[in-house]
């Protein structure tokens, strides 16, 4: 009974969200001007939500601290917050009525992607939770057959999306595995097949990794375990690695950043790259990062070695 009661009171908070979401949504995207208006609104409710959310004051001024940011606590706590609603203001508005990338956002680096996976090689696009979560449609707009991996454990999450406008792209582009390896199950066989067809796959891996090995990378101060699978993926079947990340430009909102990894000899040294180039654009603009409140918990944990293991830890 108290189950289905709490139930219901979550749903009618995600009814509640929707509804702001459609109502912000079919305004916005019918006024000019909507770079002007998308940042007044991610201040107004940048100011808002820092009121709401004093409980993650002290774990954001804890990794400003940690960074060595230059701007004091409140400031970046200040900026934190209004840059994160402005990205969610451009992320709604995309959502209910999806914009010409073009329009909003400058894409680079696409053209060594493109010849990538005219060659047949495939190709596997790394990015991170940073900035709006606009990764659908600008990947969309590129000339490439791009899938999304996404875990089963989201799926009630990204059912969401078919409110929001999505769904036609949910259905094309997303793909679900069960687990994350190279075992020869029928998804893997799929998502395979997919890379030789000359597709490509993209995933978010700035979150920590399967804490199965007594391994860690360095990442802002901390360690992170390492996410390898992609990269083992691309030492198998020859798939480029390519980085993306969405960053600030001074002609449109943003500018989608296509940056080829390079080569790399094992799973552990390209983990090491994705780690750098991360790293560097996180602290060129911390605020855009969405687990700067959770950083404290996600990534200082150590992984607990089992008693008499002499599996080697990597340190910064």
């Amino acid at each position: 009974m108290e189950q289905g009661l709490r139930k219901k009171r979550e749903r009618l908070v995600v009814n509640l969200k929707l509804l702001a979401v459609k109502a912000y949504g079919s305004v916005i995207c019918r006024m000019p001007c909507k770079r002007l208006l998308n940042g007044a609104a991610g201040i107004v409710m940048g100011v808002l939500s820092m009121f709401l959310h004093t409980g993650q004051w002290k774990a954001i001024a804890q990794f400003a601290r940690s960074i060595g940011s230059r701007h004091g606590r409140l400031l970046f706590i200040v900026n934190y917050f209004i840059q994160k609603e402005k990205d969610l203001a451009w992320e709604l508005s995309g959502y209910e009525a999806p914009l010409d990338p073009a329009a909003y956002t400058t894409i680079t680096g696409k053209e060594p992607l493109e010849q990538a996976v005219v060659a047949g090689r495939g190709a596997i696009l790394l990015g991170a939770h940073y900035g709006p979560s606009l990764y659908l449609h600008t990947l969309h707009a590129l000339t490439v057959n791009v899938k999304v991996l996404v875990d089963p454990w989201r799926l009630e999450y990204w059912d969401h999306f078919e409110d929001l406008g999505a769904a036609r792209l949910r259905r094309k582009m997303f793909f679900f595995l069960k687990s994350v390896s190279l075992a020869a199950g029928k998804q893997e066989k799929a998502l395979i097949s997919h890379l030789r067809a000359g597709g490509a796959v993209f995933m978010d891996i700035d979150n920590p990794g399967p804490r199965t090995e007594d391994r860690t990378v360095p990442f802002l101060g901390a360690d992170i375990p390492p996410h390898y699978f992609p990269f083992e993926l691309s030492l198998k079947y020859q798939a480029p690695v390519f980085f993306c990340l969405f960053e600030k430009d001074s002609q449109r909102p943003y500018r989608f950043s296509i940056v080829p990894c390079g080569p790399f000899s094992s799973a552990e040294e390209g983990f090491r790259k994705y780690a750098e180039f991360v790293e560097k654009r996180i602290l060129s603009c911390p605020f855009m990062w969405s687990f700067v409140p959770h950083f404290s918990v996600m990534f200082t944990k150590k992984i607990q070695r089992p008693s008499g293991s002499t599996a080697r830890t990597t340190n910064p």
